[in-house]
């Protein structure tokens, strides 16, 4: 399923678990561990969903009940010890997570609540707090987006910084539309200069404004069904900003094949699509973050092998590790 290849995707370059910073926006509710509600009951079932109901959508609909009788942190812990306890529940739940968070964003743009800048404490939790900052940032005019998007989500800590950007590179993304990554390059870089405080230098930054961007294209052609993974890749970028791009385009891999795709699928998008020597390398090293041990990353000594293997181990990319400006 290409909903499935994705999600493993993300996994690929997924922020690792942080610890929580409070209660997040629309919250209801606190947990209740001895609840044995059958909504609570229904995440883990949906380790193996019965019928035609994908996991995914079999998440987000337990994950809706729950929030609905015990509340947003009560719902999170549930799924998250569901994550915990089965790989495929662990990797769903993120996108899963999306479009409940995208309600609670849509509501906070409709009244006179400032971005909600939240840290995302699990993979689970952080596809939650991208929907939230997507739905409200995509309520902004684009000018205003473009001069003030990256202020917004000035929190002054990396981490939260981080998880923000990310969402912001996708609503530049949808706003780009079809001038593509060209023009959202060029406006993630725009919106950077007006972040006065930005916990993040220009560097981290336009990582994960870029990351964000070229993912909504990639979702994009997931939905369309469009297999021709050169659409949408970093052609006609800015010099100067090509290896921030090409740094991600091995997820074009994962909209190329009817299966899942493997390290070496990845590792040929990369030697395909980045056009840069930086950006190959960055490319190889985010790919190799994903990789569980080093000899996915293959055999035969290459540029992009060893860059894999060197990053092969180190797990997903953790927020705390961004340099401080």
């Amino acid at each position: 399923m290409r909903s499935r290849r994705l999600t493993l995707a993300c996994m690929a370059i997924a922020l690792l678990a942080c610890v929580a910073s409070g209660a997040a926006a629309a919250s209801r509710g606190t947990s209740d561990e001895s609840s044995t509600s059958t909504a609570g009951e229904s995440v883990a079932a949906c380790s193996e969903p019965r019928g035609a109901v994908p996991r995914r959508a079999c998440i987000e609909r337990a994950v809706r009940a729950d929030i609905d009788a015990i509340g947003l942190d009560g719902a999170l812990e549930r799924l998250e010890r569901a994550a915990r306890a089965d790989p495929g529940v662990a990797a769903d739940c993120h996108m899963a997570l999306h479009p409940l968070g995208a309600d609670a964003g849509e509501r906070l743009a409709r009244s006179d609540a400032r971005l909600p800048l939240v840290r995302p404490r699990s993979f689970c939790h952080e596809g939650y707090v991208h929907g939230m900052q997507v739905a409200w940032l995509d309520a902004a005019p684009t000018p205003q987006l473009i001069r003030d998007g990256a202020r917004s989500c000035d929190a002054s800590d990396a981490n939260v910084d981080w998880a923000c950007g990310h969402s912001l590179g996708h609503v530049l993304a949808r706003r780009a539309g079809a001038a593509g990554m060209p023009t959202a390059a060029a406006w993630c870089a725009s919106t950077y200069r007006g972040a006065v405080r930005l916990g993040l230098d220009r560097e981290a930054f336009l990582t994960t404004c870029m990351k964000g961007s070229l993912m909504e294209y990639v979702l994009l052609d997931e939905r369309a069904d469009a297999t021709d993974r050169a659409r949408h890749a970093c052609g006609g970028v800015r010099r100067d900003l090509l290896p921030w791009c090409e740094g991600h385009v091995w997820l074009r891999a994962d909209v190329a094949s009817d299966r899942t795709p493997t390290v070496a699928d990845r590792l040929a998008a990369c030697d395909e699509l980045a056009t840069t020597r930086v950006g190959r390398i960055a490319c190889a090293g985010m790919v190799g973050r994903g990789a569980s041990m080093v000899d996915p990353c293959g055999t035969r000594s290459s540029d992009l092998a060893d860059a894999c293997a060197a990053a092969a181990g180190r797990g997903p990319i953790d927020p705390a590790a961004i340099p401080a400006r």
